[in-house]
């Protein structure tokens, strides 16, 4: 498979999941100022009300795929910082169809600071990368986390992907958990 056509697919869905990071924060948090957002709160929840934690599941069965079809596949050595965020994916893949299967919104209690760590590594990480001299030696000079293996439209690397991913995996977890707050009200 060629590369270039990975990382240009990879890069538009990562566009795509920053459009909608950036849709969910707004009505997370302007659905109680705003009778619009309300109303378009409500037909999201309609829509994806109970599928919030299969969607999660599948963005973490996505990332856990690509970081793995990097590595292994087109052969990218991932760094300390890339191993770290995998220890933050894959278990994710395993703890979040099971909480989708229960119906459990509850696991974003459990999820959401495991989510808030990989998401401050992978923020860290694209700080690096762009501001490579503000590293502090964490980095494997045969693998260094400033190297951007991916770089589409400008701004996305593999750390983007991780960040966006995350932003996305957790407000769907505290999506879920207010939406099912309100059911209750």
């Amino acid at each position: 498979m060629n590369p270039a056509f990975v990382n240009r697919f990879f890069g538009l869905i990562t566009l795509l999941i920053i459009v909608v990071d950036i849709g969910l924060v707004v009505l997370l948090l302007g659905r109680r100022r705003s009778a619009l957002l309300q109303s378009a709160s409500d037909r999201l929840d309609d829509l994806f009300g109970g599928s919030t934690l299969w969607i999660a599941s599948a963005i973490a069965l996505g990332a856990t795929v690509g970081s793995l079809f990097y590595s292994e596949v087109i052969g990218f050595n991932p760094c300390h910082l890339c191993w770290y965020q995998r220890i933050v994916w894959y278990p994710l893949v395993v703890v979040l169809p099971i909480a989708a299967h229960r119906k459990d919104t509850r696991i974003s209690t459990y999820t959401l600071p495991v989510v808030a760590i990989g998401w401050g590594i992978a923020a860290y990480q694209y700080t690096l990368q762009n501001f490579p001299s503000l590293d502090t030696g964490v980095c494997n000079p045969d693998a260094p986390c400033t190297l951007r293996w991916v770089w589409e439209l400008g701004f996305i690397s593999i750390p983007m992907m991780s960040l966006a991913g995350l932003t996305l995996v957790g407000l769907l977890l505290l999506w879920a958990r207010t939406s099912t707050r309100q059911e209750h009200e």
